[in-house]
């Protein structure tokens, strides 16, 4: 996130690929606006850790997903 809101960094970033830099561009012309999310409020660490059934279950409802039926338990 500093990276792409604070231009400065970038001297710092040069092993970084150029196509990547497309981000900080967005962010200088408002198209995309970026901001801290608190882990606990993160539904992509659904797919991406292994989680209690508590936050499974309401990072699932958080994008859209159901069940279609019984659960196995």
């Amino acid at each position: 996130m500093s990276v792409a809101k604070n231009p400065e960094h970038h001297g710092r970033m040069k092993h970084l690929d150029l196509r990547y830099f497309w981000l900080g561009d967005e962010v200088q012309k408002k198209h995309i606006h970026m901001e801290h999310q608190r882990t606990d409020e993160m539904p992509a660490d659904l797919l991406t850790k292994a989680l209690a059934r508590d936050k499974v279950e309401k990072f699932r409802a958080m994008m859209g997903l159901v069940t279609s039926g019984g659960c196995v338990e």
